[in-house]
This record gives C-alpha cells, sequence and structure tokens, in this order.
C-alpha cells in the first residue's frame, strides 16, 4: 500500500510599500501534492492490477456486424475462408486472469514523494482612489514526480516507426504532408510482457532521455475592483498565460511515454497514444490563453439596479485526431502495412495549437429591491445572451478521410440563445 512521507514548505509575505495602507505588494511560494485520495491504492488492489480490459483488431468480412471468431481464443484468428471473420490478437495474454502480477509497482511510486506542484506568486496592488483599486501580477508553476509504466519484455527497438500522409484539407495547416514519428510493436511481441510502474527519472539517461518530462505554465493578469461614486461598482480584467506540456520522454514507445499523465486503473499496453514529430511537446500560446472579463453594477432612478457581465474567451480548441489504418500508413523499414498491430488515434497537428474564434458573452439584469412592512419583495429583468451571440464552446475533433464521414470541425456545443426572464421572490 502507498506510504507516502511529503514536506511542503509554503511561505507567504505582504509588504505596505509607502506605509499608507494603499500599496502592498504580495508574494508567495507553496509545495502542493496531487489530490490522489484512493487512486494508487484502487491501482494496486489485487483485482485492478490484473488485466480487466483489452483491445483487439476486427475485420468484418461477412458484414453481418458481428464477430465471427472464437473470442475467448486470445490468439489471432483469419476465419474468411470459411464465412467467418478476421480476429486480431488481444492486446493482453493475461487479459481475464486473476494475476496482480501483471501491473507491479516500484518503490519510488509508492514510498516516495508522489506528484507535486511548486506554485510562485507574486502580486502588486494599488489603491487609486478611494475604494477602487487595481492589481498586476505574476504566477509561476511547474509540476514533478512523473509516473510511468514500463513495459518490463520492451525496449524502444521493438517498435517501428511508420508515417502517414496528412489529407488534403486546406483547414489543417499540415495538409498534404507526411508526417511520421508513430510506433507500432513488432507482431510477434504485441499483448506480450508484464508493466512496472515507477517515477520518471528511473530513465534520465536512458534511450536518449537528457531530462525529465516538463510541465509548467506562466500567467499575468490586471485586475480592477471597487465601488465609485453613486454606488457604481465595477470588476474584472484580463489573464493570459503560456502552458507547456513537454513530455518528449522515452519508455518504451519513442517519445510516447505510458501514464506520464498519471492514469489511473489497470493499464492495456500496445494501445498508443501515437503523437508524431512535435506533438509530444504541446505549447498552448499566451493569445489562446487570454481571458476578459468585466462586470459591474449600477444604481438607477426609482430605487432600480442595472447590472452586467462581459467576458471574452478563448474558442473551442480544434485538435485533429485520426484513426489509422493499414490502408493509410507506412512503415519506414519497409514492413507490411498490414502487420499493424493496433489501429491508435494519431495526431493530424500538434495538440492544443490550434483554436477556434473567440467566445463572447453579455449578460444584462434589472432589479429592484421594495419594502412592504413585514417583508421584502424583489423583482428582477434578466437578459442571458443578450447579444444573442452563436459562439461555439465545442468542436467534433475527430477526423475521417472515409467519404461523406469526415465531421471535423463540425459544432457540438453553442452558446444558449437570448433569453429573458422576469422573477419575483419575497423575503420575510
Amino acid at each position: 500500500m502507498p506510504l507516502w512521507n511529503d514536506i511542503n514548505p509554503r511561505l507567504g509575505t505582504a509588504i505596505d510599500i509607502f506605509g499608507n495602507g494603499r500599496t502592498a505588494l504580495k508574494f508567495s511560494v507553496g509545495r502542493y501534492n496531487q489530490l490522489s485520495r484512493s487512486d494508487l491504492t484502487g491501482r494496486v488492489n489485487p483485482i485492478n492490477s490484473s488485466v480487466n480490459n483489452a483491445m483487439r483488431n476486427w475485420t468484418d468480412v461477412n458484414g453481418n456486424y458481428t464477430p465471427d471468431c472464437d473470442v475467448r481464443n486470445l490468439s489471432p484468428q483469419d476465419l474468411s475462408a470459411s464465412g467467418g471473420d478476421i480476429c486480431g490478437p488481444m492486446s493482453s495474454a493475461f487479459f481475464g486472469q486473476f494475476n496482480a502480477a501483471a501491473v507491479t509497482f516500484d518503490d519510488s511510486v509508492l514510498r516516495e514523494n508522489r506528484d507535486y506542484l511548486w506554485d510562485i506568486n507574486v502580486d502588486l496592488q494599488h489603491e487609486i482612489v478611494h475604494g477602487l483599486s487595481v492589481a498586476v501580477g505574476y504566477n509561476h508553476n511547474w509540476d514533478g514526480s512523473f509516473t510511468v509504466t514500463d513495459n518490463t519484455l520492451l525496449t524502444p527497438a521493438d517498435f517501428d516507426e511508420f508515417c502517414i500522409t496528412v489529407p488534403n484539407d486546406p483547414r489543417l495547416d499540415t495538409a498534404g504532408q507526411t508526417r511520421c514519428g508513430f510506433y507500432d510493436v513488432k507482431p510477434a511481441l504485441f499483448g506480450q510482457g508484464t508493466l512496472r510502474v515507477t517515477n520518471a527519472k528511473e530513465f534520465v539517461g536512458q534511450n536518449g532521455n537528457t531530462k525529465l518530462p516538463q510541465r509548467y505554465w506562466d500567467g499575468a493578469w490586471i485586475t480592477m475592483d471597487g465601488t465609485l461614486r453613486r454606488g457604481i461598482r465595477v470588476g474584472g480584467g484580463l489573464d493570459i498565460g503560456r502552458n507547456v506540456d513537454d513530455h518528449c520522454f522515452t519508455v518504451d514507445v519513442p517519445n510516447q511515454p505510458i501514464d506520464i499523465t498519471g492514469t489511473t486503473g489497470a493499464l492495456t499496453w500496445n494501445t498508443l497514444n501515437s503523437t508524431g514529430d512535435g506533438a509530444c511537446r504541446a505549447v498552448t500560446a499566451w493569445k489562446n490563453n487570454m481571458d476578459f472579463r468585466f462586470n459591474g453594477s449600477i444604481p438607477i432612478k426609482g430605487g432600480f439596479n442595472g447590472s452586467f457581465i462581459y467576458r471574452n474567451t478563448r474558442g473551442a480548441v480544434q485538435n485533429a485526431a485520426l484513426t489509422v489504418t493499414p490502408a493509410n500508413i507506412t512503415f519506414k523499414n519497409g514492413r507490411a502495412a498490414s502487420t499493424l498491430t493496433s489501429f491508435p488515434a494519431v495526431n493530424l497537428i500538434t495538440p492544443n495549437s490550434l483554436y477556434g474564434p473567440r467566445f463572447n458573452q453579455l449578460d444584462l439584469a434589472i432589479n429592484r429591491t421594495t419594502d412592504i412592512g413585514w417583508g421584502k419583495l424583489r423583482l428582477a429583468l434578466d437578459l442571458y445572451n443578450a447579444l444573442n451571440s452563436n459562439s461555439i464552446q465545442n468542436v467534433t475533433t475527430t477526423y475521417s478521410t472515409a467519404a461523406n464521414a469526415n465531421r471535423w470541425l463540425r459544432p457540438t456545443t453553442f452558446l444558449d440563445p437570448r433569453i429573458a426572464r422576469v422573477t419575483a421572490s419575497i423575503q420575510f
């Protein structure tokens, strides 16, 4: 069972720069552990460390939408000559067995430090006029102690690199290019071996790794908040930042470390998260993390009060993942494409590098509270999405080369249309 002994130092200070209570400089630094709950405890459980999930390729030769082969047989089968189907090998030879040793956990995971994050903040606040202040700040944080999963039977030499030709779609910045950096295990080793979960630091200096994986964030903000004359209140500001997720790190599969993001539950190997050239370092640019929000309230004659909220944030992420088949890949070493052991979804563009139009929304409200002696009556008119914006929140990120089946970038979620609501409530 996990036994962690983490030390998490934290320090914060605030300085009244001019001694008049109007300008403050704040600084804080701290170390924080990942909220683990019972994730790892559950994975160590012998029931879960056995292989409970697996996959296999299936070709429906006779077209009846039923896998006509012996699904209990984990070996590859080709029954097409007798009217059946083609079923590939199971991705784990241990599937369906109670075998706690199928996944083991190193002491560097169970006894040493768990995943952590260091966070640094610098914040300068200043009161411009009485009741109204502005703040500017900077934040930097980074993760550490990454967990990886190693197949004890495999090495990087046991994987063959293949390439794909990106569809000639003008919406893709890689259209028509040959994209390599994808890997498939040699057929004889598919589904073989046991897994060992350990710390990534074990593989620094091996397999061409010169440094540990990195995940870090740099952010800055400027905000305003306060009350002006006549009871006018304003608030809001601008946040901007840059996020880097660099997992160009080789354990078994070149530059594709399994479990680097903290996968929970039982693991099935050979189902690869193929990233391709450059995609193992995903950078979300400053402009794509920019977030602007502004809100306020204004007293109106007759006891009415008006308020508003406006926000402008990044649009929907437009990743593109294509499920490969032997028909659209080429192995660099001349291996037959028909021997592809799994059909992974590969990235046609670097993840989190392309976003749609920015998201805009304005909400308005007018309300009035009246004293009715034995209680208070509140009347309100709310106008949601006053500009009737049709901003797209999510799109389909799966890319298909099948005729009339490509729904890539088709919107799946819109901002709800303009809605007006009248409410009344009594407080007593």
